[in-house]
């Protein structure tokens, strides 16, 4: 069976703000989605999130903590998840290279082109 390992991050704001992924306009039929991740041979977890911050994002990620680990098992694949938040970075500093940054209050997230678990993974971060 194949395993799937991720590393996704969720950056929000005291006042309710989230910032996500916008992959309209370089990954066809998706549409945004949480910044993060394949876990690459050789890596943990917190080593992917900051590579793919980096990557994604041109930022230096220093300040995160792992909110959960989520197992999803399915006939085909399982995933396995490693989900992070941090603080909102400032705007002004992220040069993304991979899609657009998107910012908009968690309450707006029920009507985003989001996945299911993207949607209840922020509803989770903020409701805890």
């Amino acid at each position: 069976m194949k395993i799937i390992r991720k590393s996704l991050i969720l950056f929000y704001d005291k006042s309710g703000n989230i910032l996500i992924q916008d992959r309209r306009s370089y990954k066809p039929g998706k549409s945004f989605g949480l910044f993060g991740g394949s876990i690459e041979k050789g890596e943990d977890p917190e080593d992917t999130i900051i590579r793919e911050v980096k990557e994604e994002l041109s930022i230096n990620l220093k300040d995160f903590k792992l909110f959960k680990k989520l197992v999803v098992l399915n006939q085909e694949e399982d995933l396995i998840f490693w989900i992070f938040t941090a603080n909102m970075p400032k705007i002004e500093d992220i040069v993304c290279k991979e899609g657009k940054p998107y910012l908009t209050d968690y309450k707006f997230v029920s009507s985003i082109d989001l996945s299911e678990r993207d949607k209840s993974i922020i509803s989770e971060i903020i409701n805890s």
